[in-house]
């Protein structure tokens, strides 16, 4: 009877930290977009903002989030960057609208969904 409350108890810890780290991964999703929407071709504060807030997240988040999706948003992030730097809205738009794609899929990977699990 012992091992059965143990193992309960166990399992109860474990799904409770699946959701945290969900509610975690969604949170942070959440702010990279407003980041994101807060971007415009000629505002340096937004992007030290963005770019701060991605590199102090990406390290927490590399602990449940693929290595795969994490390489797809630094990129798109350096493609922001590069696209700000240059003055070229079409290329920003451009980027924005890749990182925001690869955020989505980042917050889609780590929902409790059926396509998940197969």
């Amino acid at each position: 009877m012992k091992t059965f409350i143990i193992s309960i108890a166990v399992m109860l810890l474990l799904l409770a930290l699946i959701g945290v780290n969900i509610v975690f991964i969604h949170r942070t999703a959440n702010a990279l977009e407003e980041r994101i929407g807060r971007l415009s071709i000629d505002d340096e504060a937004a992007l030290t903002d963005l770019e701060a807030y991605w590199k102090k997240q990406k390290a927490l988040i590399g602990l449940s989030v693929s290595s795969e999706v994490i390489r797809t948003i630094d990129e798109h992030m350096a493609e922001i960057h590069s696209a700000m730097v240059q003055g070229s809205a079409e290329d920003l738009d451009l980027a924005t609208r890749l990182a925001l794609c690869a955020i989505e899929q980042m917050r889609h990977n780590e929902e409790c969904a059926i396509d998940n699990l197969l």
